[in-house]
């Protein structure tokens, strides 16, 4: 693991391990999506997603792997036999297509997570919304960190393997601002630490963009 600020990351993850043919939880509710009414399909993505979405890292997968099994990481044997990404064309740090996938557009789901988790709490006030946009939030609070510690604030990376890297995703920057303003808007408007968080990285993010 590496702490960026403070934060563990991962780094150097074990190897991937093989899919196993055996049905998850994710496959049962899939199953039931079909057949549910609207607001109890609501409730089972809603389960579904708080239960896959989130590496370990705390970043959020921007992709994953979805089959009559359910839901899950990409692993090393889902690509054999398949043409990859050539990581040498934009100089991508990659241990293998995977993580091109699971991190491309981790800051396009964060933002848009946070921003439908506090959208949600502000109509239901429940506890549980008000967690995963934390978690969200953090999320993206994450990647924000890693160009903190390279010593550019502002530089949102794609964080392949949930790792620093400094490969700037610039069009993703619009869906942090679309998560930060309903975010800000809600519970966490209450607190300053989190209120100056977003008030600081907006502009300096912004500023990054324009000079990428």
């Amino acid at each position: 693991m590496a702490h960026v600020c403070g934060l563990a990351l991962s780094v150097d993850t074990a190897p991937l391990l093989a899919a196993t043919s055996r049905k998850s939880k994710t496959a049962t509710l899939l199953g039931k999506l079909k057949t549910a009414s609207f607001h109890k399909k609501m409730e089972l993505l809603q389960e579904l997603y708080e239960g896959v979405a989130f590496h370990e890292s705390g970043i959020i997968y921007s992709m994953q792997r979805l089959d009559a099994d359910g839901i899950r990481p990409f692993v090393a044997s889902d690509f054999d036999g398949q043409i990859g990404i050539n990581p040498s064309v934009a100089k991508l740090q990659l241990r293998g297509p995977w993580d091109y996938l699971h991190g491309e557009n981790s800051i396009s789901a964060s933002g848009l997570y946070l921003a439908a988790q506090s959208f949600r709490f502000e109509v239901t006030k429940s506890k549980a919304a008000l967690a995963q946009a934390r978690k969200a939030f953090r999320s993206l609070d994450l990647i924000y960190r890693m160009g903190e510690e390279a010593g550019k604030p502002g530089w949102m990376c794609k964080p392949y393997g949930f790792r620093p890297l400094h490969k700037l995703a610039a069009i993703n920057t619009w869906m942090l601002a679309g998560g930060y303003g309903p975010f800000t808007a809600s519970h966490w408007r209450r607190s300053a630490v989190a209120s100056n968080r977003c008030s600081s990285a907006l502009p300096i993010t912004g500023g990054a963009w324009i000079t990428c």
